[in-house]
């Protein structure tokens, strides 16, 4: 009787860590997220803006916003949503990229 009491404490404990964990990653993976989306959203604020320097839109295009959105946004995406595919946010990557080079006549 002690030993099925002592197994199923042991068994709850164990369920009850590793959802606090999941939980914590969860969080974690979301708060990265959020702080990738702001800057990604930043950029986007500086190539909309009739006042930023053609030197600074290039850099945006050609390398800070693509690098943010590849190793920061796009894996963490991938983490919380089921729903996307690396393809996906690859060709949404593109889409944009494409839209800002055409509109400030950028080449990379």
């Amino acid at each position: 009787m002690k030993t099925i009491t002592f197994a199923t404490l042991l068994f709850s404990l164990a369920i009850t860590g590793c959802q606090q964990q999941q939980d914590t990653d969860i969080n974690t993976v979301t708060i990265a997220l959020e702080k990738s989306d702001r800057a990604l959203g930043g950029y986007i604020e500086k190539l909309e803006s009739e006042f930023t320097p053609e030197d600074i839109r290039t850099q945006i295009i050609c390398k800070d916003y693509p690098h943010e959105y590849k190793t920061n946004y796009a894996p963490n995406m991938l983490k919380l949503s089921s729903k996307y595919t690396e393809a996906v946010l690859l060709s949404d990557l593109d889409r944009i990229l494409d839209f800002y080079k055409a509109k400030d006549q950028v080449s990379c």
